[in-house]
């Protein structure tokens, strides 16, 4: 299988249309238009209670094994030819497969955010080789102010890594400061200390478990290592109550039918939205990104705003305005973000 020259035009363009990838990835499913499935998860009532309540205490939840052996094998083979082709392996959630696990996430989302959750830009592919030089992304908040929390320290916006793979500290796992020693958390969550390194709690996972994160969380990517039996491989994405404004960039309906233009503008938008929070991609990836876009982005709700922030380097990000308003806010006087005119949403 070729790869993609990054300077080629051509390849682009091609690019931008459904049979490209129907033919990159021959065997499996890519619709003209998606029909999401019903959820399919078998969390009884009191698993997601004991899942919300750890979200709350801790700041994060390890589920069992929800996403069996065939859909992850599924998964991985999309991602491998999805990479073979050059491409970013980010450019596999346009397939229906990415798709049908988070339907199928769909009762834990909708107990934890209501049924009226909405994803949110913020996903990623993440291949970590078991090489002594690879490691995961360095200790950080997905967002470092208080509105992305309720008043009573439930997320309002969170985050779902998927094991593909298993995750332990030989092949690179999670790490996190839970809430409850966190010193920092709520009411500092700009500071990034780890005052006592024995507080932290390691987050490995075997293949096909879910991590839920608030986005208050102090957490981080181990680094791997040649002892590690595999590589590690994995995806999160994100979702956020409905009721409230856009943390981000777009906002989709998880119950709606989607066009592959839509599904291909929503990634391309995240591959933007993470090369400006200095997440590398190769030319190629960049120029696609554009690309799309610019000639689907309207299906999702994308302004001329989300060109001049992204691709024009002009302007400041949602997220960006909500911290700036926090930091200004009167103490006492905050409330998280609801319906706005920033929000855009596909109808």
């Amino acid at each position: 299988m070729s790869t993609l020259s990054p300077a080629s035009s051509e390849a682009v363009r091609a690019a931008q249309g459904i049979e490209f990838w129907r033919t990159a990835c021959p065997a499996l499913t890519l619709s003209s238009t998606y029909r999401p499935p019903p959820p399919a998860t078998d969390l009884d009532e009191a698993e997601l209670e004991g899942l919300a309540r750890d979200l709350g205490e801790q700041g994060y939840f390890i589920t069992r094994e929800l996403i069996q052996a065939s859909a992850r094998a599924e998964l991985l083979g999309l991602v491998d030819q999805v990479v073979a082709r050059g491409l970013n392996p980010t450019w596999a959630m346009i397939f229906d497969s990415f798709w049908d696990t988070f339907a199928r996430l769909g009762s834990l989302l909708e107990h934890l955010l209501g049924e009226d959750y909405r994803y949110v830009t913020g996903d990623y592919v993440f291949i970590v080789e078991n090489t002594d030089q690879a490691a995961g992304w360095g200790k950080h908040r997905d967002l470092q102010f208080r509105r992305s929390m309720s008043r009573n320290g439930h997320p309002l916006i969170m985050s779902f890594w998927v094991a593909l793979t298993d995750a332990t500290p030989l092949n690179s796992c999670l790490y996190a400061l839970p809430f409850s020693r966190d010193p920092n958390y709520p009411d500092n969550i700009k500071e990034l200390a780890v005052p006592h390194v024995e507080d932290v709690q390691c987050m490995a996972v075997q293949a096909g478990q879910v991590i839920g994160l608030s986005h208050a969380l102090l957490h981080w990517g181990s680094r791997s290592s040649s002892r590690g039996k595999t590589r590690r491989v994995s995806f999160v994405f994100d979702a956020q109550r409905g009721d409230f404004d856009c943390f981000h960039e777009v906002l989709l309906d998880p119950k709606q039918s989607l066009s592959f233009e839509q599904r291909a503008a929503y990634v391309a938008h995240v591959v933007l939205w993470l090369r400006r929070n200095n997440v590398r991609f190769n030319a190629f990836d960049q120029a696609l990104a554009e690309s799309l876009v610019a000639r689907y982005g309207s299906t999702i709700g994308l302004r001329d705003r989300f060109h001049e922030v992204y691709v024009a380097g002009k302007g400041e990000p949602l997220a960006a305005r909500y911290a700036l308003s926090e930091a200004t806010a009167p103490a006492g006087g905050l409330t998280p973000p609801t319906t706005g005119q920033d929000a855009a949403a596909v109808p």
